[in-house]
């Protein structure tokens, strides 16, 4: 899942290990939105602060999603600020970071708490590109590779033969 998405998916492995259910063969988590405190405490540089998610548009979201400034720790939408224990017996995780996101470093943060607790993780960065980029699979062919790679990664994961 991407983004918001990767946001939610990261939550949901995370109640499913604190219920007890059955845990994902992998967890797939593209340029991941991990944290909804803040970007603008971060130096960003040109390329970071205005392809697809600027300070302000992030602004937007995450006052759109989360009403209270107080609630903007909490675990359900900034799983990256779960407890310690919520980061043991999580499924592998493979993350795709862009190296022109200003979510970079949440999502790198992220993989080192799960490594922290022993998750088996893997990253891989497209260090010229843009949040969102896997969605340009028609027009760059970097995109049409990642999203290979990512495929390959989970088929893996699931068994599959290459």
């Amino acid at each position: 899942m991407d983004s918001a998405w990767a946001n939610l998916s990261a939550y949901v492995a995370q109640e499913t290990a604190r219920l007890g259910a059955i845990m994902p063969a992998v967890q797939l988590l593209l340029y991941p939105l991990v944290q909804f405190v803040d970007i603008r405490a971060k130096r960003m540089s040109f390329q970071e602060g205005g392809f697809f998610i600027s300070p302000n548009l992030f602004d937007y979201f995450r006052d759109s999603y989360v009403a209270r400034e107080t609630d903007r720790m909490d675990k359900r939408v900034s799983p990256l600020f779960a407890p310690d224990d919520d980061f043991s017996g999580l499924a592998p995780t493979h993350m795709v970071l862009c190296g022109w996101d200003p979510l970079k470093d949440e999502g790198k943060a992220y993989c080192a708490k799960l490594a922290a607790h022993g998750v088996p993780v893997t990253t891989k960065e497209y260090p010229g590109m843009v949040h969102g980029f896997m969605n340009m699979t028609a027009v760059s062919t970097p995109a049409r590779k990642a999203i290979e790679e990512a495929g390959l990664v989970v088929g893996r994961a699931l068994g599959a033969r290459e």
